[in-house]
């Protein structure tokens, strides 16, 4: 009888990675059942709407902007001890959350949740980078699936235990903190559990010789390959928001209905956690991980193109599958692309600047992004600037594909076990 591929896989993982994956799905639903709600909570504990938004984007760009701070301490004082005080920082910011009251205070918690995301969240990240390279793709193709899950689990959860009362939203975060600090305390990565990865750095067979091995970020930022990375990063973010600002804002204009909005994101998340893990499975094996970037960057620039067409429900169908597959795609590829080109050592400091560039990625497409979006739709011009999008898409693409021809192709990851 032929063995389950999942199960084969996960008998591979060493015990740390299984619990990372627990550990991204238990703090993706804390997220995905939290933030949808926050700023509703907020504006009815007394605060205005525009105090509420600002500490929704306090806490986002905790969660995003702090990446270069938290890389270095990760290369100073390891990945566990940084997710330890991440966590525990999470469980006292949503203490404060459920017992204080007025902006001021309410601002402070709001920060402490953000940074504390970003403590947990690139530890993480820099582990699944620091894994064998035979298993990493399928590893972060899993860590998507988590992800998605958890963005499929946690907004229901999170609306029922609204109807109760928000303190038991914060009760909820709280548990799950404490149950992934338990289960990562116990299962702590030690030592030299892993040749070559001490402090964040990366496998000894998978950098470059003679690399500084804690580059400063002036001399990351002259490496083509890293400036590269990080213009494809920004793009795929500026249009990776725009989902959340822009086609909600067409949808719900075009469609008139807060249903199909919602049924977008349930049809992306549900085809990201069916489909990510078996097709990045399979075309791992027989093609490197910077093809399968660069099919997803154009699935994007292909969903963005499709709007030009019109904003109807076939077009959104067509949208969001195409938006799925770049999802899946980028994704599950780009991290194990970065680990591939990191430095030996300081492999945090390494992520850390390219959550910079996701987070400024975000930021623009959610901000600039939507002040194009509104001046092209007051001139009745709304087809250009999804072309123009997709267009930005399409010269990142370009961009990589000439970085990849302009030095050593990346070796094809060996996943035949």
């Amino acid at each position: 009888m032929a063995r389950n591929p999942l199960a084969a896989d996960l008998a591979l993982f060493p015990a740390r990675l299984k619990a990372l994956l627990v550990a991204v799905f238990l703090t993706g639903v804390t997220t995905f059942m939290l933030m949808p709600f926050l700023a509703v909570s907020l504006t009815r504990s007394g605060l205005s709407i525009g105090q509420a938004g600002t500490c929704v984007a306090v806490l986002l760009f905790g969660q995003q902007g702090l990446g270069h701070v938290v890389g270095i301490l990760v290369d100073r004082y390891g990945t566990q001890r940084i997710l330890t005080v991440g966590l525990l920082l999470r469980v006292a910011a949503f203490v404060g959350l459920m017992s204080v009251n007025g902006f001021g205070a309410l601002l402070v918690v709001c920060a402490l949740i953000g940074a504390g995301g970003c403590l947990v969240t690139l530890p993480i990240r820099v582990e699944f980078i620091q894994q064998d390279p035979a298993i990493r793709q399928r590893s972060l193709a899993l860590r998507g699936a988590a992800v998605n899950g958890a963005a499929i689990l946690g907004p229901p959860l999170g609306t029922v235990l609204l109807a109760a009362d928000f303190r038991w939203v914060c009760v909820a975060a709280m548990s799950t903190q404490i149950a992934v600090l338990t289960l990562l305390s116990r299962r702590s990565l030690r030592t030299g559990e892993h040749a070559g990865q001490r402090h964040g750095g990366l496998p000894s067979t998978d950098r470059d010789a003679g690399q500084d091995p804690r580059p400063s970020v002036v001399a990351l930022l002259r490496d083509r390959r890293t400036v590269t990375l990080l213009l494809v990063a920004f793009t795929f973010w500026f249009s990776y928001s725009q989902l959340n600002t822009t086609v909600a804002l067409a949808t719900i204009t075009a469609t008139g209905s807060e249903a199909i909005l919602s049924a977008l994101f349930v049809a992306n998340a549900a085809i990201v956690l069916t489909l990510e893990y078996p097709v990045i499975r399979g075309l791992s094996a027989r093609r490197p991980s910077s093809y399968l970037l660069r099919l997803g960057m154009i699935a994007m620039s292909l969903a963005f193109a499709v709007l030009a067409a019109g904003v109807s429900i076939w077009v959104l169908a067509i949208f969001i599958v195409a938006f799925s597959a770049a999802e899946i795609f980028y994704s599950s590829s780009v991290d194990d692309v970065i680990g591939r080109i990191a430095p030996a050592q300081g492999g945090g400091r390494y992520i850390g600047v390219f959550s910079l560039g996701d987070a400024a990625g975000s930021v623009a497409g959610s901000a600039a992004g939507s002040a194009l979006f509104a001046l092209a739709d007051t001139g009745g011009f709304t087809h250009a600037y999804w072309l123009a999008v997709a267009a930005l898409v399409g010269a990142a693409t370009v961009l990589f594909v000439i970085g990849e021809q302009r030095r050593p192709h990346l070796s094809k990851v060996e996943v035949q076990v």
